[in-house]
């Protein structure tokens, strides 16, 4: 099955940024990390894992289905 919706350019970007200490982007990710609790953090992470596992595997069946019709 085809990857949906990451491909390498996002990648390389969100790892510029997480190397790059003077960057913008870098102050606002390393302050929501550190301004966030742990529980809220796990939350998060939580439902974006299960959103994006539920909506990925509806988007890949849909492409698969799709060839067949």
């Amino acid at each position: 099955m085809e990857s949906v919706g990451w491909d390498k350019n996002q990648s390389k970007t969100f790892r510029t940024i997480l190397e790059n200490p003077g960057d913008l982007w870098y102050s606002y990710i390393m302050n929501m990390w550190e301004d966030i609790d742990v529980e809220q953090i796990k939350v998060f992470f939580n439902t974006l894992a299960l959103n994006a596992s539920f909506f990925g595997m509806q988007e890949q069946l849909r492409g698969l289905y799709s060839r067949y019709e």
